[in-house]
């Protein structure tokens, strides 16, 4: 892997070990609300052009 692909791959997101605990004990329909919601914060915090970058480098990934 290049290394101007390695950079725009990346991004990191870090989540305590207790929160993880935490969300082991609660329910699917809780667990896929805070999904959405870390998502949504991504594709708010993200700028639209790194976005997109990812998006298209994710799709060449699933293509091989």
């Amino acid at each position: 892997m290049t290394q101007n692909r390695r950079e725009a791959l990346h991004f990191a997101f870090r989540i305590p070990c207790e929160r993880l605990k935490e969300f082991k004990g609660i329910s699917a329909e809780e667990k896929l609300r805070w999904l959405e919601e870390a998502r949504d914060f991504v594709a708010k915090s993200v700028p639209p052009e790194k976005l997109a970058l990812w998006r298209r480098l994710a799709r060449l990934e699933r293509s091989g």
